[in-house]
């Protein structure tokens, strides 16, 4: 399944990819049942937590932490993968998709959603001579197409298979093989983002970005000393994945 998002913004760069991965992942943990509430309530509720705990002792501060372990657990683990997931990160080694699969493990999913990002560095190329210079995306502009990519994304995550129960929420990042992979990612030369498994077949909900502003291609730069040499492009697993948190079924109305 494509879903194609109109964004008002010349290229999806590395800033912009971060923000947007950002969004849907935690649109993805709320939508499949991973977590008790939105991500950003619980985020804000882990931070008051260890507020209040640094103004109390510590006997009161651990039973604090036991307590709400699960949600330490899940919003830490969130956080270091939203850490690893920079912009910095995606600009450096050139990724092309990145690829959220909920299930038991990449290869076994319950369900799947792959980001395009293009066939490009995500370094926006400076303006050719006698063009306007090109405005940089805000962080609110940012902000703003992340919920739009989000909003396109409720109609076709209905459509979809829903996760039955807690579930691991693992992240993969497609970009030209390295020596040395990017950090805190492990390669994962033979895995594909097609799974036909015995009793069903898992369709990736597919992003695809179109931009309004001039064009939205590639963002490709080109090098005349760099000779084009054809790139062997491989998925890089994240060293981390989060964890879903049990969902009490509703009650009774």
């Amino acid at each position: 399944m494509e879903v194609s998002v109109n964004l008002p913004v010349r290229a999806v760069d590395a800033v912009l990819a971060a923000v947007i991965f950002r969004e849907v992942a935690k649109f993805v943990l709320y939508f499949q049942n991973q977590s008790p509430g939105p991500y950003d309530d619980m985020l804000r509720t882990v931070q008051e937590l260890e507020a209040e705990a640094e103004s109390q002792g510590a006997v009161r501060a651990r039973r604090s932490r036991t307590r709400n372990r699960r949600l330490l657990q899940f919003v830490r683990s969130a956080e270091a993968i939203f850490s690893s997931v920079r912009s910095e990160t995606l600009a450096a080694c050139k990724a092309t998709d990145l690829l959220l699969v909920l299930g038991a493990s990449p290869a076994r999913p319950k369900m799947a959603c792959q980001i395009h990002l293009g066939d490009s560095s995500l370094v926006v190329d400076p303006p050719a001579d006698g063009e306007p210079p090109w405005e940089e995306v805000t962080e609110k502009q940012a902000k703003d197409c992340g919920r739009r990519v989000v909003r396109s994304l409720i109609s076709a995550a209905a459509d979809g298979p829903m996760a039955s129960g807690a579930s691991k929420l693992f992240v993969l990042m497609r970009a030209p093989a390295t020596e040395t992979p990017p950090a805190n990612f492990l390669p994962k030369r033979c895995f594909k983002a097609q799974w036909k498994m015995r009793r069903r077949t898992v369709d990736p909900i597919r992003i695809m970005f179109k931009c309004s502003q001039q064009s939205c291609k590639g963002i490709e730069t080109t090098d005349p000393y760099v000779p084009a040499i054809p790139l062997d492009y491989i998925w890089y697993q994240s060293r981390v994945f989060v964890r879903g948190m049990p969902v009490p079924a509703a009650g009774p109305l």
